[in-house]
């Protein structure tokens, strides 16, 4: 499935990776495949609303798709959670 629109990623002027957005997950699983992400320790990174949402879907897709380990980290929804601190 072709992105809707990648968005490149640099750190200090070199290319570290892309964000593709994208409108469905009907395409997550042939995207890990060809990243070769299915050996690969995969974290999704969400605030409480999204996770709500879709995280259990997101984690069977992956899960189904042969990926290693999955990790959740949920933080509270909010834009006062959007820090790095948080992240942290």
């Amino acid at each position: 499935m072709k992105p809707l629109k990648t968005l490149p990623i640099l750190y200090n002027g070199t290319h570290c990776y892309n964000i593709e957005l994208q409108t469905s997950f009907e395409g997550l699983a042939d995207s890990l495949k060809e990243l070769e992400m299915l050996s690969r320790r995969v974290c999704i990174v969400t605030d409480s609303n999204v996770e709500a949402l879709y995280g259990a879907g997101i984690q069977n897709i992956l899960e189904a798709a042969g990926c290693n380990k999955v990790f959740c980290f949920v933080f509270p929804a909010g834009e006062e959670h959007k820090t790095l601190d948080v992240i942290e």
